[in-house]
């Protein structure tokens, strides 16, 4: 007997071909955007580029956070805020508000 796959095997089949895909590109343009910034100065080629606790986001902290120019507080949010349920927790709230309340005393100090 000749096991043929179903059309929702196949179709599931296709659509984890296609994340791969997708995966493999992001990847690679965050490799590249990171290279554009001299992030890989004397870093070793092979360190992870995207670690285990942003693996779920559909956009890398790094990218958003360099592609609009954000200063280190507003990154910072950005990251301990995409972060925090993978990775520290409550930890990782407080950081992000901390960051926002230096960016707010840091505004308010230039008003």
């Amino acid at each position: 007997m000749i096991n043929v796959p179903t059309k929702k095997a196949t179709e599931e089949h296709e659509r984890h071909l296609d994340y791969m895909a997708r995966r493999s590109r992001e990847e690679e343009e965050q490799k590249e955007l990171l290279k554009q910034y001299n992030l890989f100065d004397g870093v070793e080629e092979d360190c992870p580029v995207n670690p285990s606790h942003y693996n779920t986001l559909k956009i890398q902290p790094m990218t958003y956070i360099l592609a609009n120019d954000l200063d280190f507080c507003e990154g910072s949010v950005i990251k301990y805020v995409s972060r925090w349920r993978m990775k520290n927790g409550i930890t990782d709230l407080k950081k992000a508000i901390r960051n926002l309340e230096l960016l707010i005393k840091n505004e308010e100090g230039k008003q």
